[in-house]
């Protein structure tokens, strides 16, 4: 759902978030968070909250949303700690790996990433 890094759709919304948030000391409120990430308002809050409910984000009292100790350390692109690419490479190379699991378990062939990018064309053509 969300990753951070130059990306597209959800994943630019996450890169967005984390980055609005490295600066905002005394947190943001959700309006000017949802217009800083181009998210709607309508689905904001619950998006957001989401995102809290993960330990990602916080949320304050007040409402107001600000990194975690730990999004501050990994996810600021400012610094040599951050790990978005790793993340980035698990969700696009390894977890899809994870869907065929079952398949693997019921036939006994090994995976790989041919029966995978495969897989990933038929379901793009439905």
């Amino acid at each position: 759902m969300c990753r951070g890094g130059k990306s597209r759709g959800g994943e630019q919304t996450c890169a967005a978030l984390f980055d609005h948030l490295v600066g905002a000391h005394q947190g943001t409120d959700l309006q000017k968070l949802s217009t800083k990430t181009s998210v709607a308002e309508r689905g904001a809050r619950n998006f957001f909250d989401a995102l809290v409910s993960l330990d990602l984000p916080q949320r304050d009292k007040d409402g107001r949303y600000s990194n975690t100790t730990e999004t501050a350390l990994y996810l600021d692109a400012n610094k040599p700690t951050y790990i978005s690419q790793e993340l980035i490479y698990l969700g696009e190379r390894m977890y899809p790996h994870w869907n065929l699991l079952a398949p693997t378990l019921k036939s006994g062939k090994p995976q790989n990433d041919n029966q995978l990018f495969s897989i990933t064309l038929c379901i793009k053509r439905h």
